[in-house]
């Protein structure tokens, strides 16, 4: 593995944290990351190993994340909230939160991120109004919006906005949910990459977005074999247990980290074998 790794992380809200452990045995074996890829809670973590933040940089993030930025307080009037707003939370303070450390590494624009035409970070999130898997930063341009003028942190969490517990992005009059609705895990994104998988996929559940959602390659038809993707076992976590995950964060650090070794020392096996 000595040329840069590209990596894949599934959506699954709080289990997420689990990245973080998978990323310390990475940067414990020395293996350089190169592009990233990701929805909801993977397109947050994405957008921070891309901008040049390590495992160790990470932990202390969430170490010291108070609950608040991903649980404001709610709004005295939470049934009108979900009916107006169509969710509990904003994301606002989350994404300015987020946004000031991408401009802590000088990173804010997806032009920061731009190699000649590619980029290399990629999110998923859901556009309500054209029915398909809206794929940032390039399909902006369909909306009329130049790609690499879009900011980071908004574009990541358009990608993570949960539908019912935060309020959708409205975008030049297009409405944008959890990138989870269309494609959770968009292992499409980059050829030869590792995708980290935390929540299991229900292949039903993918048939049904496939025929609402306009989409890119599915798990069963994309170009990665099943051998690449790292199982992570987060199973007592539900996806939105933020309090109870920023607790028991080093149970989900560990978790990361013994199942990214495990495949990578099976790996070194199979090439010794080879």
């Amino acid at each position: 593995m000595n040329k840069p790794l590209n990596i894949i992380f599934q959506g699954g809200g709080i289990k997420g944290l689990s990245y973080i452990g998978a990323l310390r045995y990475l940067d414990e074996q020395n293996i350089k990351i190169g592009n990233v890829a990701g929805t909801s809670v993977g397109a947050i973590i994405s957008s921070l190993i891309a901008a040049g933040y390590d495992s160790y940089e990470l932990e202390d993030i969430i170490n010291h994340l108070p609950l608040s930025i991903l649980l404001p307080p709610k709004k005295e009037n939470k049934v009108r909230s979900m009916l107006y707003n169509k969710g509990l939370y904003s994301m606002n303070q989350l994404e300015k939160y987020l946004d000031n450390l991408l401009i802590m590494k000088n990173k804010r624009y997806f032009s920061d991120f731009k190699v000649g035409n590619n980029y290399k970070v990629i999110f998923i999130t859901t556009c309500l109004k054209l029915r398909k898997i809206f794929v940032l930063p390039h399909d902006l341009s369909l909306i009329g919006i130049d790609p690499d003028d879009f900011q980071i942190a908004k574009a990541a969490c358009m990608s993570a906005c949960l539908p019912l517990v935060y309020e959708p992005y409205n975008i030049n009059g297009y409405v944008f949910l959890d990138g989870g609705i269309s494609d959770n895990f968009p292992i499409w994104c980059y050829p030869s990459s590792l995708a980290l998988q935390v929540t299991n996929e229900n292949h039903f559940e993918n048939y049904i977005k496939k025929k609402i959602f306009k989409s890119h390659k599915s798990f069963n038809d994309a170009n990665i074999h099943h051998e690449n993707v790292v199982k992570i076992d987060t199973k007592e976590f539900k996806a939105i247990d933020f309090s109870k995950g920023l607790k028991k964060r080093y149970l989900l650090y560990n978790r990361g980290y013994t199942a990214i070794k495990n495949y990578h020392l099976n790996y070194l096996k199979y090439l010794n074998n080879d």
